[in-house]
């Protein structure tokens, strides 16, 4: 139940942040090849959706926070909330307590292997797209769980590794880009 409620927070988010482009603008840019979809947290490329060119935005402060806290802080609360079930959902599956420290120290070693690469994967793909990725391997982590197979929760804990890194870097990266972006890097501090 939990997992269908947040797939389907993530998708209406997708759409509301789709669809919450300044009218002017996305008409500009469709007129010049680009999708409306790819205008915040794009790399810079030099199209319409490029950091450079979202500079004459007139995108409020209050609009990027919204933005960003209305993504953030669901997926926080989805990571916290299963941190606390974990070792409980562990040894209803009858594993022992080395088998369980293995998974806690896959989980947490494949954020801090694999953190910094994962991280800079925003600013060769979007910022926007790592966070959507987040969501799916976040998910693919949830549905691991519901198996008692070591190696399936092994696997599990590799996902939800790798949404850790995204989650702890790209949320921010995207409101940092948004501010950037509308020229109001100034108030970042309010943000933070």
């Amino acid at each position: 139940c939990l997992f269908i409620g947040s797939v389907a927070l993530c998708c209406s988010l997708n759409v509301v942040s789709r669809y919450y482009t300044p009218k002017g603008h996305a008409e500009e840019c469709k007129t010049a090849g680009t999708d409306v979809a790819d205008l915040v947290g794009s790399p810079m490329n030099g199209k319409c959706g490029s950091s450079v060119e979202l500079s004459g935005l007139k995108v409020s402060y209050e609009t990027i926070k919204y933005r960003y806290l209305s993504v953030y802080l669901p997926a926080v609360f989805g990571d916290w909330i299963q941190g606390a079930y974990l070792y409980a959902l562990y040894r209803a599956y009858q594993l022992n307590m080395a088998e369980i420290g293995y998974l806690f120290v896959m989980g947490y070693g494949t954020s801090a292997v694999l953190g910094t690469y994962i991280a800079s994967l925003g600013d060769r793909y979007g910022h926007r797209s790592c966070v959507m990725a987040y969501g799916v391997l976040y998910s693919l982590s949830c549905l691991t769980m519901h198996s008692a197979s070591f190696k399936v929760l092994m696997l599990g804990r590799v996902f939800g590794g790798v949404a850790y890194s995204l989650l702890y870097s790209s949320f921010e990266a995207w409101a940092v880009a948004d501010m950037t972006a509308s020229g109001k890097r100034e108030v970042l501090p309010q943000l933070f």
